[in-house]
């Protein structure tokens, strides 16, 4: 007499355990819940608690690998989905590269955050060189500590610009009194009269003609 001994696989023995050996209480709460697992900060933490409410639901891999992605950040499951190798295989698959892409934008996020805060740094800097300069422009004056760096960085010490020197400044000038327009001598003045005069109609020469009389001219 001759046993026939038939070889499992164990995912084979775990999904017909699963079908006929657990309670319908168990199984039942534990579809319930599964169907309503969403990831939260974590994907292995996602991943643990999935995989427990798995072993009690009865449902066979290829149905959970549906609900484990319904239940996947959008982004996440679209980075998985769109891979260069393709879709996850199985349910294992799935749950390696959640972790994998989850644990990349982590540390993505985690490199970029000292850079947002230096350029935050290097924006209130410029801000307050430009609060200095404002300043100085309005006192005229600049602290002992500005002109090191000013003299440091070859910047102008009258518009704070690099470039030219406090003496070759552009607003030197620009800061002066504007000049008196030159008097006019009397013969320049009869010229521009006379040339506007010429403007006027033939009536209206005659018009302010007969006005100058009237006031004594």
């Amino acid at each position: 007499m001759s046993l026939l001994f038939v070889k499992l696989e164990w995912k084979d023995l775990k999904n017909a355990f699963k079908k006929h050996y657990l309670p319908i209480d168990i199984k039942a709460d534990a579809q319930l819940r599964i169907e309503d697992m969403k990831m939260g900060e974590r994907a292995d933490s996602y991943v643990n608690e999935f995989q427990v409410l798995a072993d009690e639901s009865g449902y066979d891999d290829e149905a959970l690998a549906h609900i484990f992605r319904k239940g996947l950040p959008f982004v996440l499951a679209d980075k998985i989905l769109n891979q260069p190798q393709g879709r996850p295989k199985d349910l294992n698959g799935w749950y390696e590269a959640a972790i994998r892409f989850d644990e990349q934008y982590k540390y993505a996020k985690a490199v970029q955050k000292p850079r947002r805060f230096q350029m935050a740094n290097e924006k209130k800097k410029k801000f307050e060189k430009k609060e200095t300069t404002v300043n100085r422009m309005e006192t005229g004056r600049l602290s002992e500590e500005d002109r090191r760096e000013y003299m440091k960085d070859g910047r102008c010490f009258r518009c704070a610009k690099q470039g030219h020197l406090s003496r070759d400044c552009p607003m030197k000038n620009a800061e002066k009194a504007p000049e008196k327009a030159a008097k006019k001598t009397p013969r320049e003045a009869y010229v521009k009269i006379q040339a506007m005069f010429k403007e006027y109609s033939h009536e209206e020469q005659k018009e302010l003609l007969n006005i100058m009389e009237d006031e004594g001219f």
